[in-house]
């Protein structure tokens, strides 16, 4: 008799354990449900080293992806977008480089570590083709910009952030900024930076959709940004 009962007790168990298991285990998938996409700063000032470093914003970029990208593609369909290097005129290279696939890691790596840096910074266009490439007003979705810049070629991330908030079905919009260039805003006028925080901005992007901005400037924050808004959030 008390063998039966043992036994009860420890079918009793390994099922609410199984079921336990089974809810953290959807609550996890649930978190990851929406594609992602990555928009990639390749403009020409990505080879640059800048005050107080020692590798160049590309280099040290590859390492911190190269981090964060394996604990976060087994969980999140991701695709690539890259802007700056190509043949045709510098505002218009934006490249989709893939759509979102399962286990993006080493196509998405090998993507990287092939851009030769180029160009200029058209990231509203690019942030608005990523959107289309989600379908974002079909369905949910993340956007991570990683730039060291703001806008270059004349258009404005705020109107992009208003489109997609207003005609969007719950696209995130997070910014990376990685050692970020000021020279657009910084020794202007008043006038000038006044319209530069109104029309060029990043800030808008994430500000207007529900996103983060996060400014890095070494690998392991860079890393951690990723992580925070590229990967799931994982229940257990």
């Amino acid at each position: 008799m008390k063998i039966i009962t043992s036994l009860r007790r420890s079918i009793t168990f390994c099922l609410l354990v199984a079921t336990t298991s089974s809810i953290a285990q959807n609550k996890h998938e649930a978190t990851c449900l929406d594609d992602a996409m990555l928009v990639f700063d390749g403009s020409s000032s990505m080879l640059e080293v800048g005050e107080g470093f020692q590798n160049s914003r590309i280099e040290d970029t590859r390492k911190a992806i190269g981090r964060a990208i394996p604990k976060i593609s087994p969980f999140r369909k991701v695709g690539l977008i890259v802007y700056g290097p190509g043949n045709r005129a510098s505002c218009a290279n934006i490249s989709v480089r893939f759509e979102p696939v399962t286990n993006a890691g080493q196509l998405l790596l090998n993507e990287i570590e092939n851009i030769r840096p180029l160009g200029s910074t058209p990231l509203s266009s690019a942030v608005l083709k990523a959107a289309k490439t989600l379908h974002y007003k079909e369905k949910p979705g993340v956007i991570v910009l990683v730039t060291d810049g703001q806008e270059t070629c004349g258009n404005s991330p705020c109107y992009i952030a208003d489109k997609i908030a207003k005609e969007g079905l719950s696209l995130v919009i997070h910014v990376i900024g990685f050692r970020l260039k000021w020279d657009t805003i910084e020794g202007k006028s008043k006038k000038a930076q006044a319209f530069a925080k109104q029309h060029i901005n990043t800030h808008c992007l994430p500000d207007k959709t529900g996103g983060q901005y996060v400014s890095t400037n070494t690998v392991e924050e860079l890393t951690e940004a990723l992580r925070k808004t590229l990967g799931c959030t994982v229940v257990s």
